[in-house]
Formats: C-alpha cells, structure tokens, sequence
C-alpha cells in the first residue's frame, strides 16, 4: 500500500499473506455395521469421511483410513479420492473387509491419517442383540384336548399362526401349532 500525506510525502509498505490449508477429514459417521440381531454374518464397514479443514482434496490424493474395534488391532487402508472432496463435503470409504460380531455392545472408533498426522478421533456404538429364547416343548405331544400350549417369556409381542396375539393358546384341536415372538429390538424368534 502507498499513502501520501498533506506535503506530498509518500511511504509504502507491503506484506505477503499466505493462506495456508488445513488438513482435516474426519470418520463423521459409521454407516455399516449397525445395531441389529445376531445372525452370526459378516458385516461390511463402512463410514462416512467429513473434509472439516480448507484444503480441497482431488482425484488422485489419498489419505489413511481406519477404525478400531474394542481392544482389537486397528485396520487400516488407503483411501484415494476418485473426485474432488471440497471442505464440508462427505464421501463414503468402504473397508475391504467385514466383521461378523458375537452378541453385545461394541465400540467403534474411527480416524484418518493426513500426511502422516493422526486426526480426531471419533466413537460409534454397536449394538448386536440374542434373538428372543423361544422353546415351546417338543415337537410332537400327545395329550388330551383341550390343552394349552405356553409361550414361557415375555417382554415380546406374540404371533400365534392361529392369530392369537396371547402369551398362551389353548389348543381345542390336533395339528400343528407355531409362535412367533418379536422382541423390543426387533429380534425374531420362532417355535
């Protein structure tokens, strides 16, 4: 900038701004796994990356995404951008390998690694839930009518193929007879 006074004087003076970008993507979010029912499966990992610095990443860059679940090892993998990520925008990283959780309450916890510098990391809970403990004897019963067959657990909603919604039916005829129990989380099991 130049400035001149009343005598004519003039003074100058300049500075050199430098922007500098930050470099943070987080794991904002876990999309897979979720909270379910125990079906002893593989689940994928995926998660949602955040570009929470000023640095567009584009086509080509790369950084290091990973996660770690309970006291286990953390995976990690690269991860290199197929498009521009520009600040505030999200992308998805799926992990070249799943999980298959026993029943319980799991933590995930996400992060990514930027030129060799650790970001935040992030917490995600995971719930995997046992399927309701349904037995209603043996399959076969030889008793005499009328007889009432019993559910034996509650806290669920009951679905009798009669169309029963009861803890119990009472059975006025031979055949056959199932139930059908679903718990709060959702979890199905049947007899």
């Amino acid at each position: 900038v130049t400035v001149t006074d009343g005598n004519g004087c003039n003074g100058s003076d300049e500075i050199n701004v430098t922007f500098l970008e930050t470099l943070d993507v987080i794991v904002s979010s876990l999309i897979a796994p979720e909270s379910k029912c125990y079906d002893g499966e593989e689940q994928p990992v995926t998660v949602e990356l955040t570009n929470r610095g000023t640095k567009t990443f584009t086509s080509g860059e790369s950084l290091t995404v990973g996660y770690k679940l309970g006291s286990a090892s953390a995976v990690t993998e690269n991860h290199t951008f197929t498009s521009s990520l520009a600040p505030n925008a999200t992308t998805q990283h799926n992990f070249s390998s799943g999980v298959t959780l026993s029943t319980g309450d799991f933590t995930f916890k996400g992060f990514t690694t930027i030129e060799g510098k650790t970001g935040d990391t992030t917490s995600f809970a995971v719930s995997i839930y046992e399927h309701p403990n349904l037995n209603l004897g043996p399959d076969t019963i030889k008793k005499s009518l009328p007889y009432v067959l019993q559910s034996g657990i509650g806290n669920v909603t009951y679905s009798w193929n009669t169309g029963a919604t009861g803890a119990s039916i009472t059975v006025n005829e031979h055949g056959k007879y199932w139930l059908t129990v679903t718990d709060a989380n959702g979890c199905v099991a049947s007899d």
